[in-house]
């Protein structure tokens, strides 16, 4: 837990404190990663609140389900592979569920759209709406959207991962600036900073319009940087990482 992290009724969550099923976090300022039973790691962004639905081992069976619900913001999923025949992870949003067998994938739901977005990045994801709604099959490099009516729309791919080649990996000014190389298909980009490389706990997150990304507020240190375009539909591509300093 990094920042401003409540548990259920509200209460500061620690890092390496323990959750029991249904359990409830959200995130102001702050961010969270949480580890399930069955190895699958999230990591819950600012801005969000999740439901852990489902955390358990059933010892004798030799069957670990887990599940949760994002009732707003954003969380990256690394779900860990499910054995043949056992349940897998999945995610609930108000608009569907998206169930997996061990992939890595992200998932927003906007409260004032009443939408939910997932773009797959690696292994597949089947989305499906809710009131019966019809689903899809999601493979790693598409993205779905799912409207407020629980309509799933038919997959479509993610913008290609943004060419990062001539960025100054040193920097020496408190505002950081990066130009990026346009990029069809793309109304906006983002920027995420990290102090290590898994992007567990982001130093700064930024969204821009244009192809300028401003970063301020950065100690001074080695960075790594995370950096995807965003379509018309809201999905979020590809990610391009380098280092910084």
């Amino acid at each position: 837990a990094s920042g401003e992290v409540q548990g259920t009724g509200q209460q500061p969550v620690a890092a390496g404190q323990a959750l029991p099923p249904g359990a409830q976090l959200s995130t102001g300022e702050g961010q969270a990663t949480v580890r399930l039973a069955d190895g699958t790691v999230l990591h819950l962004r600012a801005g969000s609140r999740l439901v852990v639905d489902t955390a358990h081992r059933v010892t004798k069976a030799g069957v670990v389900q887990s599940g949760v619900t994002l009732q707003r913001g954003q969380v990256d999923v690394q779900a860990q592979k499910a054995p043949a025949g056992m349940p897998g992870f999945r995610v609930g949003t108000p608009q569907g569920v998206l169930g997996v067998r061990g992939t890595e994938f992200r998932v927003r739901t906007d409260e004032r759209e009443a939408t939910t977005r997932g773009e797959v990045l690696e292994g597949a994801v089947a989305v499906d709406g809710l009131g019966g709604q019809p689903g899809q099959r999601v493979q790693a490099g598409q993205g779905v959207v799912v409207d407020r009516g629980g309509q799933v729309a038919p997959p479509v791919a993610l913008l290609a991962a943004p060419d990062l080649a001539g960025l100054p990996l040193l920097q020496e000014r408190p505002l950081v600036r990066f130009t990026l190389a346009p990029q069809a298909g793309a109304v906006a980009y983002r920027a995420q900073v990290a102090t290590e490389g898994g992007f567990a706990t982001l130093a700064a997150d930024v969204r821009s319009d244009s192809t300028e990304l401003r970063i301020a507020g950065l100690p001074d240190g080695d960075h790594v940087m995370r950096v995807l375009a965003e379509d018309a539909q809201g999905l979020q591509g590809l990610n391009a990482d380098t280092a910084s300093g």
